[in-house]
């Protein structure tokens, strides 16, 4: 799932541009998210059992900073685990049930 938030018209060429070059580094924003939860959680999460859920890309003043999202889950989908990135590095964790 993608989610971009833009005015009826749809994304505007800068928001394009900014999901076009995430996504050709998707592998490696991946690995990045996974890393961090890691961290942030100290070990207690499968990260490897994850795989990326949603993709959340921001209006032209976020995409300006390199502002975005990404879900990731299992399988099941019973917990979407989310990693904010902030000029392209995550900076925040969360979990959802």
């Amino acid at each position: 799932m993608v989610t971009i938030y833009a005015l009826e018209t749809g994304p505007s060429d800068m928001q394009r541009q900014f999901f076009e070059k995430l996504l050709t580094r998707l592998s490696d924003v991946e690995r990045e998210a996974k890393e961090f939860m890691l961290l942030e959680t100290r070990g207690n999460v499968d990260a490897s059992s994850l795989d990326v859920y949603a993709i959340e890309v921001g209006g032209e003043a976020e995409v300006a900073f390199a502002w975005f999202a990404v879900e990731l889950t299992d399988s099941q989908a019973d917990e979407i685990h989310r990693v904010e990135f902030r000029g392209n590095r995550p900076v925040s964790y969360g979990i959802d049930d």
